[in-house]
């Protein structure tokens, strides 16, 4: 068995793989992709766990564990495993509370990379994300959902706990994929995982319901939260949630509707993002910054 992530191009999307212990498919992981300019992780043994019976293309990621990890791993998530499968065969409803618990036991950026814009999703406002999505719009139960710029996957691993039909997770850093398939693998989740840059991603033969995302703030890389938003809107056949900078405000619902055609802005609550000490540069310990949570509704009458 093996394992290694490769950028994914416009001619053949490729999905990070987890073998399953019937398969011959191995690789070798060259130490460098010189197309991509990016680290790659090294090739790794995984030991396949709960894998759902269908199969399908493009390939899924069974849900894996390495048999190394580069982190100490917070015990939370392993312990309630058995919880989320008890509550999965009595087909009992997620509750806020659970899901916020789960979510705060997933591991996040050990190293967070400025250049990225790296910030923790935090369990807080993930779980009131999802949750929103999934009880006031029904967005994501038996759908097909993507987390744009997944990180360590909170929102994709919080939308695969909502009962998501099938979940993608796209990061342009292979290391927090990485760290995404532990958090996945931990909770004996399916999820997807893609390594790609945003602007160049190619989902074709992907039919995609709901994007979910926290995007960089553009602070780093002018108009980089646009680049997601435009995507998400073109990918997205029902809904995109995303937050972004309560000062934006305007400037965000403006591009949405006249250069990215959505057919509905909607701010649906202003939330404090605690934004940890996690760079040098950060002065204070923590920052509360004011976001908002959107849900865009793509125009169904757009070109395709």
């Amino acid at each position: 068995m093996g394992f290694f992530p490769r950028p994914l191009n416009t001619c053949s999307p490729l999905v990070l793989r987890a073998c399953r212990a019937n398969t011959d498919w191995s690789g070798e992981c060259p130490a460098q992709d010189s197309s991509a300019g990016l680290p790659v992780p090294a090739l790794k043994t995984l030991r396949p766990l709960g894998v759902r019976g269908a199969s399908v293309s493009p390939p899924r990621l069974a849900g894996s564990k390495s048999s190394t990890t580069s982190t100490p791993r917070r015990p939370s998530c392993a312990r309630l495993a058995p919880e989320q499968r008890r509550r999965r065969r009595a087909g009992e409803e997620m509750k806020l509370k659970q899901l916020e618990g789960l979510l705060g036991g997933l591991t996040q950026f050990p190293a967070p990379k400025v250049e990225l814009e790296q910030y923790p999703t935090g369990p807080h406002i993930a779980s009131r994300m999802l949750y929103t999505a999934e009880n006031s719009f029904n967005d994501i139960t038996g759908k097909v959902v993507a987390d744009f710029g997944c990180g360590c996957g909170t929102l994709a691993v919080a939308s695969a706990l909502l009962d998501a039909e099938h979940v993608i997770g796209i990061d342009v850093d292979p290391q927090s994929l990485e760290l995404a398939q532990e958090n996945a693998a931990d909770l004996e989740l399916d999820i997807d995982l893609i390594w790609s840059d945003i602007k160049n991603l190619n989902l074709k033969g992907f039919h995609i319901d709901t994007v979910v995302m926290n995007p960089p703030f553009g602070t780093r890389k002018k108009g980089a939260d646009m680049e997601f938003l435009s995507m998400g809107l073109k990918v997205a056949s029902q809904a995109v949630y995303s937050l972004h900078k309560t000062s934006t405000r305007e400037h965000i619902k403006k591009a949405a509707l006249r250069d990215f055609n959505a057919a509905s802005a909607e701010v649906l609550c202003e939330l404090r993002y605690d934004l940890p000490q996690s760079y040098k540069f950060h002065k204070k310990r923590e920052v509360d910054i004011a976001v908002d949570l959107w849900r865009f509704v793509p125009n169904a009458r757009r070109s395709s």
